[in-house]
């Protein structure tokens, strides 16, 4: 085996390394991980558990040589799998807003 050959064996093995990991997360690490999180005793432990989620798995894919985006969006997935959407999509649609309207509110008057 030449060079270019491991290294074409490597990158392609970093990828199904990934591709495992996230099924993994998808199917059981992330929905054990929203249900733990519940019963913390901090403020919107589930919102801030989705986004460090989000983050996390952005991290894992840029680390194993896959665009972030595409962690992100396997969490995304995940956690609209969950019993916990709702209230994470409405916590979320009020923090977005919030912070819009604080944003561009001053640009626009």
């Amino acid at each position: 085996m030449t060079a270019n050959e491991i290294s074409l064996a490597w990158v392609i093995g970093k990828k199904i390394l990934f591709i495992i990991l996230v099924v993994m997360m998808v199917w059981k690490g992330i929905p054990f991980v929203l249900r733990k999180s519940a019963h913390m005793r901090v403020t919107e432990p589930v919102l801030s558990m989705s986004v460090f989620l989000c983050l996390m798995l952005s991290f894992a894919a840029e680390y194993f040589g896959v665009a972030g985006i595409i962690g992100v969006f396997a969490a995304g997935l995940a956690i609209s799998r969950t019993e916990f959407k709702q209230q994470i999509e409405k916590k979320w649609n009020l923090l977005l807003i919030r912070y819009l309207s604080r944003s561009f509110l001053p640009v626009s008057v």
